[in-house]
């Protein structure tokens, strides 16, 4: 009775949790209609995830309806935030990037900037709000399906959904879940494919191979958490290492079977990769609840945080005209790194309307994520930033929605701030970048010719 209980409990929890994703997914769509009718180029889960937190911090009645819903969905994603990053990973290996010493010059020039951005923005908000303690140095990612804060555990046994099971001999479900077991299912998915392909031409390869994919994903984000803390501790996160380990089973895949390894690299995000990104989305908006939580405190830091937005979104984009100009790095990469430190969705309009590609835009952002996910928490902790809100101010303002992400699992004190900072940041660079007096400033600093 007992487990048939607990079944049914646990099954009550997986409809809830795909019902609040769906719920969210459906949120966004809903908004991209609406921005396109009415020509606003903001992406919508931006504007969803600014619209949420304000009704939320409006109504204390609303976020009492909306919480007990959302937030087993909100801890899922919190989670699972780590694997759903690992496609961005895999893709940039298909980014266009010029093979040049321009290529190095612009790399250095993005971890400098990942740095001092990180850097300056904790140690002005430190001096603003004092320090507190500092926030558990776990794992970067835990590794088991629990809730991520207090309040999202509260609010799930309230829901009556348990969080663990009798102690009773592991389940099939429980088994499967082990790394191994992924692997080999996985794996033999792949292999199962294969003559389904090579037969008929009604399943496309890239959805007959996807189970094995997504099995061979999660398998690898599992298998990753082995990697010791003292190795985490130096970059090597679970994020960078899976997305790189992914990486190198999808290109073998692509040369063992397709010919060519960035065949296998693009039936991999085709569909399978495509499909778990659209779950950042959810994501991101689902952080509305973590600026709700710490309302009080946001609102008493008002002012330092619009200060740290206000000074570092320009700041950052005429730095990158400077550096292109002085480092001769040519207009693409120079427009590709003025919104470098922008949400993706809003960084690729503002390079685009300068006059970069969006495919080199694309690889500029997922590289800075890649070095905030590796060395930003570290380093706050080097330069005592000890402050959660100054934590959480530095993150967002550095690698954007990532950064918001990864604190919302390892510390989500800090989540808050940086969905607010990324935000702003990602609203303030769209309005400059489209304002014709601070675009002619790039333009003059640069020393480009100006594109209408």
């Amino acid at each position: 009775l007992a487990k048939n209980t607990f079944r049914t409990s646990q099954l009550d929890a997986n409809i809830q949790v795909t019902l609040g994703i769906l719920c969210l997914l459906v949120y966004e769509k809903f908004l991209s209609v609406l921005l396109k009718q009415f020509n606003v180029g903001l992406p919508p889960y931006v504007v969803g995830l600014v619209i949420l937190s304000l009704a939320l911090l409006a109504s204390e009645k609303l976020a009492s309806r909306l919480r007990p819903f959302f937030l087993p969905a909100v801890s899922f994603l919190d989670t699972w935030i780590a694997a759903i990053f690992l496609p961005y990973i895999v893709g940039a290996a298909l980014s266009p990037i010029p093979t040049s010493d321009r290529l190095i010059k612009a790399l250095l020039f993005v971890i400098t900037s990942t740095v001092s951005v990180l850097s300056l923005n904790g140690l002005f908000m430190q001096a603003c709000l004092g320090s507190l303690q500092p926030p558990s140095s776990e794992a970067v990612i835990p590794p088991t399906a629990k809730a991520t804060s207090t309040e999202s555990s509260t609010a799930i046994s309230k829901a009556n959904l348990p969080q663990t099971p009798p102690t009773a001999s592991p389940s099939w479900a429980s088994k499967l879940a082990s790394k191994e077991a992924l692997a080999f299912l996985g794996l033999s998915l792949i292999a199962a494919a294969k003559p389904l392909v090579a037969s008929t031409t009604a399943v496309p390869a890239a959805v007959a191979y996807a189970p094995g994919f997504a099995l061979l994903t999660l398998a690898v984000y599992k298998l990753v958490q082995l990697v010791p803390k003292r190795l985490q501790a130096v970059g090597f996160v679970p994020t960078i290492t899976g997305g790189l380990l992914l990486l190198a089973l999808i290109c073998a895949f692509g040369a063992a079977e397709l010919g060519s390894w960035n065949l296998g690299v693009q039936m991999y995000l085709s569909f399978t990769g495509s499909t778990i990104l659209r779950l950042v989305t959810p994501a991101v908006i689902g952080l509305a609840f973590k600026v709700h939580a710490c309302k009080s405190e946001l609102l008493s830091n008002a002012g330092p945080i619009l200060a740290a937005c206000a000074v570092t979104v320009p700041s950052v984009m005429l730095s990158a005209a400077a550096a292109s100009r002085l480092l001769d790095l040519g207009p693409q990469l120079a427009w590709g790194l003025v919104p470098r430190h922008t949400a993706t969705a809003m960084a690729v309009p503002i390079a685009t309307s300068l006059g970069a590609s969006s495919g080199v835009t694309v690889a500029i952002t997922t590289l800075v994520a890649i070095c905030g996910w590796s060395f930003g928490r570290q380093l706050l902790d080097k330069i005592s930033v000890k402050n959660p809100t100054a934590r959480g101010v530095a993150v967002g303002g550095t690698y954007f929605s990532a950064g918001a992400a990864q604190l919302s699992t390892v510390e989500p004190e800090a989540a808050a701030a940086a969905s607010v900072m990324f935000a702003m940041c990602g609203v303030l660079g769209t309005f400059l970048a489209a304002c014709p007096p601070f675009r002619t400033l790039l333009f003059l600093i640069a020393g480009v010719p100006m594109v209408p």
